[in-house]
């Protein structure tokens, strides 16, 4: 495919992308609204780096849609309550955890789409995740607390 053709199929998709958006943000009201527009943005974003693999759309991308996937969880979290997720972890709030999953989506897709990835996203991803799920639960901090090196052998492992 020659670079018009590519650069006309890449505008396409986001105007398609964001019309659908815009028309399904005219039914939702308040934090659902919200974190749609961050992710149409995102996911726009995204569309542009496998269009073009510019490392730099990748980055605001994975982040605008792990705030929009934080943003959703800690909707969804406050409408559940009290409800129990496994018997071990009370359901809460996770846009910190979101955040984190976004940076780590970042070498993630990096790696799988263009074969290498810097690492350092899954620095901040992975205290981001860490830190997230520790605020869910008294118990889980705990088990945290305690089991904090098999973290060290996990990246001793992956190195």
């Amino acid at each position: 495919m020659d670079e018009r053709a590519r650069r006309g199929l890449v505008i396409g998709l986001i105007l398609i992308l964001v019309g659908v958006g815009l028309f399904i943000q005219q039914f939702l009201t308040g934090w659902a609204s919200e974190a749609l527009v961050i992710a149409l943005i995102g996911a726009a974003l995204l569309i542009g780096y496998f269009a073009t693999r510019k490392y730099g759309l990748l980055i605001p991308a994975c982040i605008l849609l792990g705030i929009a996937l934080g943003t959703v969880s800690k909707e969804a979290a406050a409408l559940a309550g009290s409800a129990r997720w496994g018997g071990f972890l009370q359901w809460g709030d996770l846009s910190v955890v979101g955040l984190g999953v976004g940076f780590a989506a970042i070498y993630i897709i990096d790696r799988l789409y263009r074969g290498n990835s810097h690492w350092w996203p899954l620095i901040p991803g992975g205290i981001l995740i860490f830190v997230g799920l520790g605020l869910l639960s008294e118990r889980f901090a705990q088990v945290l607390a305690i089991a904090w090196p098999l973290a060290l052998v996990l990246v001793g492992l992956f190195l």
